[in-house]
């Protein structure tokens, strides 16, 4: 089988190191690759196959990977299901630049030679985490690179410490299974569109019970975390479709279209149609 190689500066934007893109894989024509650079590959909604190194591992929604130049890969899909990608390329400077910053207590090395490539599988609260910081790279004025260098750092930092380090570390915190579930099925909109009552009857508990719980094991409210699965639903299907922005609005569960238009700025920065426009440009 012959193994693509791609270059560096044909698939990354020289100006800031990296590139960004959203797709969706429907068929099974498989192209072996490796390149130059590195990648993140997140699947938020969908489990896959997924050749590497002539060996195949069946991943499930929420796994994140880390490709590095010399892996050699592609995504098996012969169901010809629907996968939807979150990836990021970056260069090679760019990654040894965080790696550096994060110090020698930073297990590079074991992600560098690690005979395949490593990888995370999320629960519903961080695969929403994460999703939304793949969401807030668009949203960056395409034409400063110096701030989408600062934020693409800042990005890796992150991602690589709290997935593919600190997840790894003693848990002080364990989040019940139960609640695990209820957050995943949140993730759905026949079920975030209704909103409250409805996590309260997939929970099982008492709705206090419910709101003591997350308040306990996630820091938050069930109104926020609902809230917070339907801004980045509605920020991906302006990124992905033409719907209206007030179709969106209501689609999602929210009631009033000022009120979702005061969380959406408050989140992106932006108000829904200059997040739109700002997504285009970039892609």
């Amino acid at each position: 089988m012959d193994i693509i190689r791609y270059k560096e500066e044909n698939r990354i934007d020289q100006n800031c190191g990296y590139q960004f893109v959203r797709f969706t894989k429907y068929d099974n024509d498989i192209k072996v690759h490796c390149h130059e650079f590195f990648e993140l590959q997140f699947f938020p909604n969908s489990s896959f196959s997924h050749l590497a190194n002539n060996v195949v591992t069946e991943f499930s929604k929420g796994t994140l990977l880390f490709i590095r130049p010399d892996d050699c890969h592609d995504i098996l899909n012969p169901d010809n299901k629907s996968i939807f990608i979150l990836h990021l390329a970056f260069s090679k400077k760019l990654v040894m630049d965080v790696f550096e910053y994060l110090t020698n207590s930073f297990p590079s090395r074991e992600l560098l030679e690690a005979p395949m490539p490593p990888h995370v599988v999320l629960d519903a609260l961080d695969s929403n985490e994460l999703e939304n910081a793949f969401n807030e790279i668009t949203s960056i004025d395409f034409y400063d690179y110096n701030l989408r260098i600062v934020y693409i750092r800042r990005f890796l930092v992150n991602v690589l410490y709290k997935y593919f380090f600190e997840k790894h570390q003693p848990s002080q915190k364990h989040i019940p299974k139960w609640l695990q579930e209820t957050c995943e099925k949140m993730r759905y909109i026949e079920h975030f569109s209704v909103g409250f009552d409805r996590m309260v009857e997939i929970s099982g508990r008492t709705k206090s019970h419910l709101c003591r719980s997350m308040q306990r094991y996630m820091n938050t409210t069930p109104t926020k975390f609902i809230n917070e699965v339907r801004l980045i639903w509605i920020a991906t299907m302006l990124i992905n479709t033409d719907a209206e922005i007030l179709d969106l609005c209501f689609e999602a569960g929210f009631s009033n279209i000022s009120w979702m238009y005061i969380l959406f700025k408050e989140k992106y920065g932006q108000p829904p149609g200059t997040f739109r426009n700002s997504a285009t440009q970039s892609t």
